[in-house]
């Protein structure tokens, strides 16, 4: 299945003559962004869709995670309410090469108005969680999932919850929040040393997981499109943000996008 036959129902494909007209009218703040080498980039699966206007998909799950748990808690934990919500935003680059390796066309990216960009500290959001990796020993987003799908499966064998809320943030934290001091006992039992050290260094499993995901220590950035200039643009960084965008296929138009510099 093709990416634009699953967004939503707001897709627009749309037929462009001029460039530059098209993204000074979508957005008039793009065109000099993008002669200035501040560029949105995202690589899609597509065919031959030159171009198209979208919104992003409502609660968007990883295709490369193997379960849903950051995802979840970096929409909804507190500390993340300023940033756009990871489950509803379009992922992409700052860097042309890395977008190119997720799909077979790369198209250049024009926000609609003014969103809040969060911006990763690494190329990938997996490879982003440094403080993560050295306090708790998590390598990485995907080894966090792995590891709280672990505890949630002992937590079922031992009877303490019969669900693996993957999707639901009210019920993730439901069960985290009303674990008795009899079910961290059993836990202790039967959790391996190096999940304890994990998810038990603090007083509570979920008091860790709001430390190691913590955006500010694991150096996370967020700005509005329009703060989104030379002084501040990261290169090769993942990026995400939750508005309606223009997709551009720089392989359809690459001519007029030389011109600009591209």
């Amino acid at each position: 299945m093709k990416y634009y036959e699953i967004i939503n129902e707001f897709f627009n494909p749309i037929r462009i003559k001029d460039i530059e007209q098209t993204i000074s009218e979508y957005n008039p703040m793009a065109l000099n962004k993008i002669k200035n080498n501040i560029i949105i980039f995202r690589g899609m699966k597509v065919d031959n869709i030159p171009s198209f206007e979208t919104q992003p998909l409502q609660n968007r799950k990883s295709p490369f995670s193997s379960n849903n748990f950051y995802n979840l808690l970096m929409s909804n934990l507190p500390a993340w309410q300023d940033y756009p919500k990871r489950n509803n935003s379009f992922i992409c680059s700052t860097d042309k090469r890395k977008a190119s390796e997720y799909g077979n066309d790369l198209f250049v990216v024009i926000p609609k108005g003014n969103p809040t960009i969060g911006i990763c500290e690494n190329e990938d959001l997996w490879l982003s969680f440094n403080y993560m990796c050295d306090e708790y020993g998590i390598k990485d987003a995907d080894d966090f999932n792995k590891n709280l799908k672990y505890v949630f499966d002992i937590m079922k064998n031992l009877n303490i919850t019969d669900k693996m809320p993957q999707s639901n943030y009210p019920e993730l934290i439901n069960i985290l929040k009303n674990l008795s001091p009899e079910d961290y006992e059993k836990l202790e039992d039967e959790l391996p040393y190096r999940k304890l050290k994990m998810f038990l260094k603090n007083d509570t499993i979920l008091d860790s997981i709001v430390d190691m995901l913590d955006p500010v220590k694991n150096h996370f950035k967020k700005m509005t499109y329009d703060n989104y200039n030379l002084s501040t643009i990261i290169s090769n960084r993942e990026i995400w943000f939750s508005a309606p965008a223009l997709f551009i296929s720089y392989k359809y138009y690459r001519q007029q996008f030389l011109k600009l510099g591209i």
